[in-house]
């Protein structure tokens, strides 16, 4: 049996990811004009003719992940890891040397609130600390983080106050 079918379902997922990426972005950009479907969806981002971005995003920093990484490493490519920073060296979660790793072999780092809670049922003042602490706490752990960020289960609903707390750095990640 070739090797792919052998691997965890998770890294089935991934191998499989990688392979149809590249064939679905060709597929979907192309076209070489100004009307190109590209650049209306990203006006901010400028590209040169025949350049793509995607985005492979991870969040929880859950210590399968080691996986992942190792799997975009060896194909030249990176991802961004959306981290919890009160979860790091749990059982089942990645430790901080091994989010350090990434970052070293390229990766981007991201907060991802300190427990994983919903912001949505918090107060503001509780949002803001899951937010801001997380963050701080990566950069204090040496680590160069991102403006993005990827809030727990999704939460990029409003606020009870209106609107979701964000660190001023921090750009949400939209999924």
């Amino acid at each position: 049996m070739p090797p792919f079918f052998r691997a965890p379902r998770p890294v089935r997922a991934l191998e499989l990811s990688l392979l149809v990426i590249p064939l679905l972005m060709t597929l979907a950009c192309q076209g070489s004009g100004p009307e190109d479907a590209l650049e209306q969806q990203s006006p901010r981002l400028v590209l040169e003719p025949g350049q793509l971005v995607v985005s492979l995003t991870f969040d929880d920093a859950r210590a399968s992940q080691v996986n992942a990484a190792s799997l975009l490493e060896a194909r030249g490519l990176r991802g961004t890891f959306f981290v919890s920073s009160g979860r790091l060296g749990i059982p089942g979660y990645l430790t901080l040397d091994q989010i350090r790793r990434f970052q070293a072999a390229g990766h981007e780092v991201g907060g991802h609130t300190v427990s994983h809670v919903q912001l949505p049922t918090l107060d503001v003042d509780s949002q803001r600390r899951q937010v801001c602490d997380d963050r701080v706490a990566l950069m204090n752990a040496g680590l160069r983080v991102t403006s993005k960020a990827a809030h727990a289960r999704g939460s990029m609903q409003p606020t009870r106050a209106g609107r979701t707390p964000a660190h001023p750095h921090e750009r949400l990640h939209a999924r």
